[in-house]
């Protein structure tokens, strides 16, 4: 793969990291959303969402987890899915646009 395209997944996935130190930022629930240890944490659920094709859900999650056993189901992603707000998606548009705001080259000057 391209060495700058590795770089751009590596941002990304730093910045989901650093935004799953503090996920009830990002939660629906005022209480403590993401806290218990589950197969959809914070940072899998993300990522999960970022890499959604044109499959059914449920074949994606079992890609994503590689079939393996015990695999979450839909509805353990439906019911992970509704405690995000649209601001965390948002907040990763807007720090990654940040960190890799490159003045632009136009053609001939």
């Amino acid at each position: 793969m391209n060495t700058h395209a590795n770089e751009l997944k590596n941002c990304l996935i730093e910045i989901i990291k650093e935004m799953s130190s503090n996920p009830q930022e990002f939660s629906t629930l005022e209480k403590g959303c993401f806290m218990r240890q589950r197969k959809f944490d914070f940072e899998t659920l993300i990522r999960l969402i970022l890499s959604l094709g044109s499959n059914s859900l449920g074949h994606k999650i079992g890609e994503f987890f590689e079939y393996s056993d015990g695999f979450p189901t839909a509805s353990a992603f439906v019911q992970q899915r509704k405690k995000l707000t649209y601001k965390a998606f948002e907040y990763l548009f807007h720090e990654f646009i940040k960190r890799n705001d490159y003045s632009t080259t136009l053609f001939q000057g």
